[in-house]
Formats: C-alpha cells, sequence, structure tokens
C-alpha cells in the first residue's frame, strides 16, 4: 500500500500527486514553485484567481497537461503554518482521500514533507496520513448493496521525503493500526444486536486477548448484579 521514497523530480511519474500549501509566500517557494515553473507561471495565476487556495481545508485539482510524469496536482490548503496540529493534519488528509475516492484514483502520491511544521514533523505527518486514509475510506460492510461498478480503492501510494525511510515506514504502520482498530470498533458498534449478541462479543473479546497475549475475565449475568 504505501511505498516510501526520497524525492527526485525525474522520476515521479503519477495519476496524482498531492502538496501541501500553507499560507503565505514561502510554501510557493518550494515544490509548489516548481511546478510553476514548469508550467509557466500558470499555477501562480490560479493562485492569484482563488483556485488554488492555502485556507485549510480547500483542494484544487489541477491537470498539468506534461507529456510526462505527474497528471493531476492536487494542492491541499493547510491554512497557517503555526496553527497546524496533528489533529487537524489528519483532517485535512481524510478530505484528501475522500477526494481521491470519489474521484476513483487507485494510485496517487504525497510529497509529505510539504505537510510539516516545527511542531509537526514528518513521523507525525506519516502516522496522521496512514491513519486518515483508513477512517475516512471505512464503509461498513454490512450495508454494502449490489453495484453496477466495482469499488474502487487505492491500491498503492507513493510519499517522497528527506526523512529516513524506516522511520517514515514504521509511522505509516503505526497510523494504519490507529486506523484499523478504530474501524474494527466502528463495525462492532454498527452491527445491529440480533447479529452481534452479548455472546457474540464476547467472544470477540476473548478472541483478541489470546491472540494478542491479554488477560481478560469474562463475567456472566449473576457476577454483573
Amino acid at each position: 500500500m504505501f511505498t516510501v521514497k526520497p524525492w527526485s523530480s525525474a522520476e515521479v511519474v503519477h495519476e496524482a500527486l498531492a502538496i501541501g500549501l500553507f499560507e503565505g509566500k514561502d510554501s510557493w517557494s518550494g515544490l509548489a514553485g516548481e511546478y510553476d515553473s514548469r508550467l509557466g507561471g500558470q499555477l501562480s495565476n490560479l493562485r492569484k484567481e482563488g483556485d488554488i487556495s492555502a485556507k485549510r481545508g480547500r483542494i484544487a485539482t489541477i491537470h498539468t497537461m506534461l507529456p510526462t510524469g505527474v497528471k493531476r496536482l492536487y494542492f491541499v490548503g493547510l491554512g497557517k503554518k503555526e496553527e497546524l496540529t496533528f489533529e487537524r493534519l489528519r483532517e485535512v488528509f481524510g478530505k484528501l482521500f475522500r477526494t481521491w475516492k470519489q474521484a476513483k484514483r487507485t494510485e496517487a502520491a504525497i510529497a509529505l514533507d510539504t505537510f510539516t511544521t516545527e511542531t509537526v514533523d514528518p513521523n507525525e505527518a506519516a502516522h496522521a496520513l496512514a491513519e486518515a486514509y483508513y477512517l475516512a475510506t471505512y464503509e461498513f460492510p454490512g450495508y454494502k448493496q449490489k453495484k453496477s461498478e466495482p469499488d474502487y480503492a487505492l491500491e498503492s501510494l507513493t510519499v517522497y521525503t528527506a526523512d529516513d525511510a524506516a522511520e517514515i515506514e514504521a509511522s505509516l504502520f503505526v497510523g494504519s493500526v490507529y486506523g484499523k482498530a478504530t474501524n474494527s470498533a466502528r463495525t462492532l458498534v454498527n452491527t445491529p444486536g440480533n447479529l452481534l449478541t452479548a455472546s457474540d462479543l464476547a467472544d470477540y473479546a476473548v478472541e483478541l486477548a489470546k491472540r494478542y497475549d491479554f488477560d481478560y475475565e469474562i463475567l456472566e449475568k449473576e457476577e454483573m448484579e
């Protein structure tokens, strides 16, 4: 699912690439500025006209029309750099993944270092990214109906960063665990009582305890009373 790589514009070929934008001119001098130069200043014009915004939660999709490289740029507004927190970044990533899901993207990339600050480092950003992916794309399987078209899922996400790849991969794994665990709880909550009885829930808890070597105790009705 996740692949961590160092940035090299000569090798970047994707259906979509997400770039974080902070309010102010500084973020436009980085990777966004690089693509602006390649596109003859068109991105600067789009930003002046309001089509590209750095306001938190705003997402702009730009078709590059380049013969090679990235087909679409997704500019993700992050707001003021000093106001970005882990929770806000996770929320913004969630909106990005919902946007990609709606657009039926199966392959994409993220320039992780454009989403970091002095208080949200690359490892925290990677954690937020992975957790947000699973939270934002969750669907309760019990409500699924037959569809004429197959479901689309993001099959490959490349994470570009100058940080240590092993540490970023570890943070992505931790974020994935948080997201998947939350989704497991959501499924339990959403399952109707006639399909998930008290005994079923107890059996589920015991199975988890045995799998991960937890201590457990099952209370019967008399003990609870």
